[in-house]
């Protein structure tokens, strides 16, 4: 069910940004890695890692700690929702409102 409820975000987010983000990657991981992470800081639900050589810029999201934060269907749906704008927005040097306008509802 998360991956479809991801394609599907991500579905939305291409018909009216893939021409500007170009070639780009989604991926899903379980948890975001160990490195770069301290104490005090939260823990990540997406991350964007630009294009390198040949690799295409990449989202990648944490299904466990996006799964730990939801009570149902829908908020999970938000919160990847949520979770690509802010990324594409970095991606694309804009705010995630630009990006989707149902961000944070």
């Amino acid at each position: 069910m998360f991956a479809a409820e991801v394609a599907d975000a991500a579905s939305r987010l291409e018909g009216r940004w893939g021409d500007e983000w170009g070639l780009l990657e989604l991926a899903i991981h379980e948890i975001p890695p160990d490195e770069g992470l301290d104490a005090r800081r939260s823990v990540p639900l997406a991350t964007l890692i630009p294009q390198s050589g040949n690799q295409p810029t990449r989202i990648v999201l944490y299904r466990r700690p996006i799964e730990h934060r939801v009570a149902d269907v829908l908020e999970l749906r938000a919160v990847i929702r949520d979770s690509l704008a802010e990324r594409v927005a970095e991606l694309l040097s804009r705010t995630p409102e630009e990006i989707d306008r149902n961000y944070g509802m």
